[in-house]
């Protein structure tokens, strides 16, 4: 499978997957949504050095004008979504969160992702968060224990040093 990548100003507004032949096997998406980032593993052109455990695609979407300025852009919310690697079942992974990155892990068969909550809080104020996806179990778990635990040392640092 190839992919062609459809661009409008920069950005990526659909995804278009090809045989060797060019023939079209499948379009990502069927209405107009911006894709701000894709994550696919280098492949090798020697085909005994291909990563066989991959067979997943990761992408950064964002479906609605969320900041209401009349523009699908960059400025708006993004989902974390992952399909097939012919772009068939397109599943969102991520539910009112900002993802700040995420990295595919074929080996454990995860995604480990860090995120912030979207709230209306000022961005400087907001905690970056640790997650993980699941792909056998196609479940979100938070890294609560890491995550508390680094709210208490961000608590500490904040303490003022004593005599």
């Amino acid at each position: 499978t190839e992919l062609l990548i459809s661009r409008g100003y920069l950005q990526t507004i659909n995804i278009v997957f090809i045989d060797e032949n060019l023939n079209v096997i499948n379009t990502l998406l069927d209405k107009k949504w911006l894709i701000s980032d894709i994550e696919i593993k280098p492949m090798s052109e020697n085909l005994e050095n291909i990563d066989t455990t991959y067979h997943h695609l990761c992408y950064l979407i964002s479906f609605k004008d969320t900041n209401q300025d009349g523009k699908l852009n960059s400025d708006d919310n993004h989902d974390l979504y992952i399909s097939d690697l012919d772009g068939s079942n397109l599943t969102q992974i991520s539910h009112n969160v900002d993802i700040v990155d995420y990295s595919l892990d074929t080996k454990k068969s995860v995604i480990d992702i860090r995120y912030k909550e979207r709230t209306d809080e000022r961005e400087e104020y907001k905690k970056i968060k640790f997650a993980k996806y699941d792909l056998n179990t196609s479940s979100w778990m938070d890294y609560e224990e890491l995550n508390n635990h680094l709210l208490e040392l961000e608590k500490l640092l904040m303490t003022k040093p004593t005599n």
